[in-house]
């Protein structure tokens, strides 16, 4: 039998690969529920974003080497890219954007473990470089950031 604790964490159990809608709502791309590729391959970020474009980011689906549609279109509509792993939560998002609903799911995520970092990749649109970036190891500075 579970214990209390092993029962509320399964729960609120993430995984690896995410997108965070402007509502802070989490589509997940390795559940199985959000898969809908006819194999059943689990999606990448962007592949999943090709597939879902016209669901959630536009009026038509973009040629297959139209690539910069399919990577700016999330994170111009206030969507963040999520990497959750076993050392890092590394987020994908314009920071301009980021906003109160995301930052408690974000806070939900990283809560689940505490001991690992925190990083910030601060898209801009034809980014050539790394300033903007953040990167935190504090625990009381990844929750004023998230706060």
């Amino acid at each position: 039998m579970k214990s209390f604790k092993e029962f509320i964490l399964e729960g609120r159990s993430y995984g690896h690969t995410l997108w965070l809608d402007p509502r802070g709502k989490i589509y997940d791309m390795n559940d199985r529920k959000q898969i809908t590729h006819p194999k059943g391959f689990a999606y990448t970020h962007y592949d999943w974003v090709y597939n879902n474009f016209e669901k959630y980011f536009g009026e038509e689906q973009p040629a297959p080497d139209e690539g910069s549609v399919v990577y700016n279109a999330p994170h111009e509509k206030g969507w963040a890219r999520v990497r959750n792993t076993f050392n890092e939560v590394s987020v994908e998002v314009d920071v301009k954007k980021l906003n109160r609903s995301q930052k408690k799911t974000l806070r939900d995520i990283f809560d689940m473990d505490i001991g690992r970092r925190f990083a910030v990749d601060a898209w801009k649109k034809n980014k050539t470089s790394r300033s903007g970036d953040l990167f935190f190891t504090d625990y009381e500075e990844i929750v004023d950031f998230l706060s």
